[in-house]
Formats: structure tokens, C-alpha cells, sequence
């Protein structure tokens, strides 16, 4: 599929949007409904899921963004990318808050759990990881997956 292609999506109304700058990866709603986090090839996309208005863009990643999380509370979104790294970002402001760097291959997966204070990861490298979401470490490390996560 080549970088520009776009993700074409309908509305409630019958009306058509297109998302995505660029190669769009993972689309994610907000817990409360309002928002979609759209990852892509360039970064990613905060749109209001009514009207797909783009209200943030996220351009911190080095390479192609290939999953987004929001958070349980909805105040952060996790991404994770092509350049190994997973990112954490406050929605409201659009501010980079810290950068995960364990990973040796892609990050394909991330997920919050119901309390929002772990983060999961999956990655090429056939691991899995926990990283505590308040300080930014790492806790634990699952291996021998023979599969991309």
C-alpha cells in the first residue's frame, strides 16, 4: 500500500471523511467517545469523531507510527512506532510527555491497563513489556514468542 493512501470512512450522516496525512496504521476512539487517535506514516492525527476535525497533530516519532492507546482516564494516548520506541502524550495539550526506549524492533502493540497505571508493549522483537506509566520504567520483560506481537 503506498504512503499516501488514506482510510475513507463514512459518517452517521452519510457523509464520507478521509483520515490520515499519510498511511494510516491504527485508529482508536477515546474512552468518552469524543475523540479518534489516528496513527499514520508521519505522526498522528487527534480528531473529533463527529465531525473528524483534526484538533492536534503529533509529529515526534522518527518513524512510521504503527499503534495508539488512550488511556482509561482518556488524558493520555501511547503510541508506538517503527523507530522502537513508544511514546506518551498528554491529549489535551498535545505534549510529549516521556519516551519508552527498550524495544530492538518495532513496536506493533500497545495497551493501558483498566487502571491506566501500566502500559503493555508488544514488539518485532518477540517480547512483550510492562512499563510502569508514573515513572517510566520498565518492570517486566515476557520472551520467547516466535512471532511479532
Amino acid at each position: 500500500m503506498p504512503l499516501h493512501k488514506k482510510l475513507k470512512i463514512s459518517l452517521p450522516d452519510g457523509a464520507t471523511a478521509q483520515l490520515g496525512l499519510g498511511l494510516t496504521t491504527d485508529v482508536q476512539f477515546s474512552p468518552d467517545g469524543k475523540y479518534l487517535a489516528v496513527a499514520t506514516s508521519i505522526g498522528i492525527e487527534l480528531r473529533r469523531s463527529d465531525t473528524l476535525e483534526l484538533t492536534r497533530f503529533l509529529t515526534n516519532h522518527t518513524g512510521v507510527v504503527l499503534s495508539v492507546a488512550f488511556s482509561p482516564d482518556g488524558r493520555t494516548l501511547a503510541s508506538g512506532s517503527w523507530n522502537k520506541a513508544i511514546k506518551l502524550w498528554d491529549v489535551a495539550t498535545g505534549t510529549l510527555q516521556c519516551t519508552f526506549t527498550s524495544h530492538t524492533r518495532p513496536v506493533y502493540s500497545v495497551a493501558f491497563s483498566p487502571d491506566g497505571r501500566t502500559l503493555v508493549s508488544g514488539s518485532k522483537d518477540d517480547t512483550i513489556k510492562l512499563w510502569n506509566v508514573a515513572t517510566g520504567t520498565l518492570q517486566r520483560t515476557f520472551t520467547g514468542r516466535r512471532n511479532s506481537v
